[in-house]
């Protein structure tokens, strides 16, 4: 393997296994497990493609001429990794930002790049570029930022960071899907969002930027006999959390103290939705029914219950019904009445406020329109830490993708044991957690998985998916050919998938 010609030498012979294999007769099949698949591999079967294999190898032989010494890994660009300009542009920024380290990651899956912060240097994130996020995932609408960020810490308080670089010319037409795409991100639990736009990494500061934050505000909110009860950082403090600066400058934040910055925003958050809040304009009948109207036209249909619910409740926000609409961008905050009283904690209240946000992308050629895009997603990348908070867009409240979306609910896990016997299966997921708390409840031993059957001379002549040497007992699921190789050395073998049925046929007598 240290020259050249040896590994061509290996491709050839894995080309000529993939072209040869008797499954290329079975239009039904794109592998198997005499060429491609692998018991290890059963999680991602769906990935693999002994056709998708067969092509990249040809490709890869076909350019063998071209192979070059290169005099290391780090001469290897990723820029095909990165599908534009923008993607691009937002790793240089990250390379040139002195208080990151950011070097390339060959050794992680995807590769990508490893970023460390100086000034927390037990931070780490891994950067993966184009990453599918899906059902998996627990996110009801497939989608593939354009980066995602994985602390290398393991915390529940750190989540990963879905990453969507918008430029301005690509994406204006295209909020309606944008809104989606990332709200099912949110609403999975699993991730924060984050957009950043071209202008974010052109211009400091936010000039560029259409800020609203700081408009609408009801005075009284803020007095201190009630600001206080529900709230115990300074207003002034958490305003000075993010003011004047862009959603990269936000980001980077968050890069070097998610701990700290996830709690500051979502105090941050729940206070500007509390002083959005206006009790007066709530109980004028007038007032109580165009803002109604209002969340006919801005919100869509699932989300009516929270933002108009039957017990009485308090609104305000930058809307038309409160005299404070500002243009692209609309927002309402709510709260139920039965929440507002001396009883109620800081966390509580936090959790029974609501948001939500809409930005109106009927008329992308009107001035200010792109002002309004770059404000909107800052707004949606700082108030997404209130737990109740939604955004849309005026296309997208009538569309049918959003009508249908729903959060998906969370499988209840089988619960394990793990002992070092199981270690190996249950850390590379081997297994699934069901088929482990399966075997477990049977008081089976952790069994070798992918076990091969070696002839007299070393040869390996079958392989189970599931075998237990010491027992000599084998669990093989599809490839019956494998039975009688097994039987003629003495092993017990049952056929079949994981299940109750098949493990107690194997070791015996059914329940």
């Amino acid at each position: 393997m240290r020259t050249p010609d040896n590994l061509l030498k290996l491709l050839e012979l894995a080309y000529k296994a993939l072209a040869e294999c008797s499954c290329n007769h079975d239009t039904h099949k794109d592998g198997c497990y005499r060429c491609v698949y692998a018991y290890r591999d059963r999680g991602r079967m769906k990935y693999v493609s002994r056709d998708q294999a067969r092509l990249l190898l040809a490709k890869i032989l076909k350019a063998s001429a071209s192979i070059r010494a290169i005099d290391s890994i780090k001469n290897i660009s990723l820029d095909a990794m990165m599908g534009s300009e923008l993607e691009k542009r937002f790793i240089h920024c990250l390379q040139d930002n002195k208080n990151l380290l950011v070097s390339r990651s060959y050794a992680h899956q995807n590769a990508g790049w490893i970023i460390n912060t100086r000034t927390e240097p037990a931070m780490s994130w891994h950067l993966k570029a184009q990453v599918d996020l899906g059902v998996k995932e627990g996110i009801g609408i497939l989608s593939r930022p354009d980066y995602v960020l994985y602390p290398l810490i393991q915390s529940e308080k750190i989540k990963p960071v879905a990453l969507f670089l918008d430029g301005f010319a690509f994406h204006k037409d295209s909020v309606s899907d944008d809104v989606q795409k990332r709200q099912a991100i949110k609403d999975s639990g699993n991730f924060w969002v984050w957009t950043v736009t071209w202008a974010d990494l052109q211009e400091q500061g936010l000039k560029h930027v259409q800020d609203v934050m700081g408009l609408g505000h009801n005075p009284d909110m803020k007095q201190p006999k009630f600001y206080n009860l529900f709230h115990d950082t300074n207003f002034a403090t958490l305003e000075g959390s993010f003011r004047e600066r862009n959603s990269f400058a936000l980001l980077l934040d968050y890069l070097s103290d998610p701990g700290n910055q996830t709690l500051l925003w979502q105090k941050m958050a729940a206070a500007y939705t509390w002083v959005w809040l206006d009790p007066k304009k709530s109980q004028d009948t007038g007032i109580k029914q165009k803002y109604a109207y209002e969340m006919q036209e801005n919100a869509p249909a699932y989300r009516l219950n929270a933002l108009l619910p039957a017990e009485p409740f308090v609104f305000g926000g930058l809307l038309d019904s409160c005299s404070s609409s500002q243009q692209f961008i609309e927002l309402a905050a709510v709260v139920p009445q039965q929440a507002i009283k001396q009883s109620t904690s800081i966390e509580q209240m936090r959790n029974w406020l609501r948001l939500h946000i809409c930005f109106d992308d009927r008329y992308s050629q009107d001035n200010g329109f792109e002002a309004g895009f770059n404000g909107f997603w800052r707004m949606v990348n700082l108030l997404q830490f209130l737990p109740d908070m939604t955004f849309t867009s005026r296309k997208a409240v009538n569309s049918p993708q959003e009508s249908g979306t729903a959060k998906i609910e969370t499988p209840v896990v089988a619960e394990i044991q793990s002992d070092e016997s199981w270690a190996e299966i249950i850390e590379f997921d081997l297994l699934s957690a069901e088929e482990i708390a399966l075997l477990q409840s049977l008081s089976l031993p952790a069994p070798t998985v992918g076990y091969e059957l070696q002839n007299d001379d070393g040869e390996i002549i079958a392989e189970a998916d599931l075998a237990w040497p010491l027992q000599k007992q084998a669990m093989i699921i599809d490839n019956q050919d494998f039975i009688p190789l097994f039987e003629s050395k003495g092993w017990h073998v049952a056929c079949g998938p994981i299940d109750e049925s098949t493990l107690q046929h194997l070791f015996g007598g059914d329940k």
